[in-house]
């Protein structure tokens, strides 16, 4: 759960409540993927953020939600336009998060759709950073606001070369100008670290485990306290 400013940024989340009462992880996104079936996952996920936030400011609560969404989402432009039209109600209270690897595959086409989404108040947040493709001079190109740094690179902060190498990467996102989430925040060590660090966002069990929904506004209540 990341918190940032003062303001909560709720990132949803897809669990499965089995019948056995036991909750999982979406384990068919595997398959999805490797059928190229991605848009169905995607879809749901959009609609159920409209939903969520609907049901949010019929309580008169107005946190700003995070989803993410496959690569292929942002070289589609048809698609991009339809987020802009229905969350049109809810400037500033979503963000989309992406891996680096939908810039590769059409530059063009995924710049223009960043900046539409922009001019509609929906930010873009580059998921998994320091993993994967992950490329400082792709993010030089990019005009986006926010960087997720792995938590694989949190988790390397406990010794002094780790330390180090966390920091190195803080000091050129920020020179870049740009905002950065650190995602695995577990404990108070890391907390005070990255605090250390002047980090912007702040997301991991450290304040939360996953909630529900219908828990999220009592949760707001008692850490406002």
């Amino acid at each position: 759960m990341p918190i940032f400013k003062n303001r909560f940024w709720f990132r949803s989340i897809v669990k499965i409540k089995k019948q056995s009462g036991d909750i999982v992880g979406p384990y068919f996104l595997d398959t999805l993927i490797k059928h190229d079936e991605t848009e169905i996952i995607d879809m749901w996920v959009i609609e159920q953020a409209h939903r969520d936030l609907l049901y949010f400011n019929s309580k008169e609560f107005k946190p700003v939600i995070s989803i993410n969404v496959n690569p292929k989402v942002m070289t589609n432009s048809l698609l991009v336009e339809y987020i802009c039209e229905v969350f049109k109600d809810f400037p500033s209270q979503l963000k989309i998060e992406i891996v680096e690897s939908s810039y590769l595959t059409d530059k063009k086409t995924v710049l223009k759709n960043i900046k539409s989404l922009q001019n509609a108040k929906i930010h873009t947040v580059i998921d998994d950073f320091g993993t994967g493709y992950s490329s400082l001079a792709m993010l030089s190109e990019l005009p986006i606001k926010y960087i997720k740094l792995d938590k694989s690179l949190l988790d390397y902060t406990g010794t002094v070369k780790g330390k180090e190498f966390y920091q190195h990467v803080v000091e050129l996102v920020h020179k870049m100008d740009k905002s950065i989430v650190a995602d695995g925040v577990e404990t108070h060590e890391q907390l005070a670290f990255i605090n250390g660090l002047k980090i912007e966002v702040v997301q991991g069990w450290v304040y939360q485990k996953a909630l529900a929904k219908k828990d999220v506004i009592n949760f707001e209540k008692r850490f406002e306290k």
